[in-house]
């Protein structure tokens, strides 16, 4: 089976089913109750990455890995801005494999306003669930401490259970809603904004925590 495709479509993979680890894209993964489980097997392993700064020369592997998130690398709208995920400063946690050493995540990154913001957070589904976001995550907010920045954002949408779910178990709230204002950049933009589970991305959630 591919890693990197959905097990129901063939389609890229953005995903992973809790239960059985099977890649999924976003129009066929879903949202359940469950219970607590055992610790994924092998995650301790996938969560002790090489997690530092990105170099131009991994460029092509983020390419890659917004392509697969987001069908593109431009035109990335939030917080009333749009960014080019490429032209950003990120940080990247790299798996070691027999060819050498593979993007696992990304967090791509600018300042607005005197706020850290997270401009993208993509773990490639066969990390998922190992605690890699969290760990990007949680570098980005020591350096924003450690620069006298208080505050981090994000913004999601209305269709992203999953990213919601992770974010308010990292201590973010919600700042505002712009009801609307995602569907009205996907339509000027002429992109499709079919989101998770098949749920029509429409309005832009803004999140914030203080660091």
């Amino acid at each position: 089976m591919d890693p990197d495709s959905c097990i129901v479509c063939g389609a890229t993979a953005t995903h992973r089913d809790a239960h059985t680890g099977a890649p999924l894209c976003a129009l066929h993964a879903r949202i359940e109750v469950v219970g607590p489980r055992p610790p994924r097997r092998g995650s301790s392993a996938l969560a002790q990455l090489a997690i530092r700064d990105l170099t131009p020369d991994d460029q092509p592997a983020v390419r890659t890995i917004a392509l697969a998130f987001w069908g593109k690398t431009e035109n990335m709208l939030t917080y009333g801005q749009t960014y080019d995920l490429l032209a950003q400063p990120g940080i990247g946690a790299f798996a070691a494999t027999p060819g050498g050493k593979e993007l696992a995540g990304v967090l791509l990154w600018a300042l607005h306003e005197g706020r850290g913001l997270v401009v993208d957070l993509s773990i490639w589904p066969r990390y998922q669930g190992s605690g890699v976001a969290s760990q990007l995550l949680a570098l980005f907010e020591e350096r924003l401490h450690s620069q006298g920045i208080a505050e981090i954002i994000l913004t999601t949408t209305n269709d992203n259970l999953p990213a919601l779910a992770f974010y308010f178990a990292h201590g973010f709230v919600i700042e505002r809603v712009l009801p609307g204002e995602i569907a009205r950049h996907h339509a000027a933009s002429g992109e499709e904004n079919t989101g998770f589970a098949g749920v029509k991305a429409r309005d832009e959630i803004q999140l914030v925590k203080r660091l």
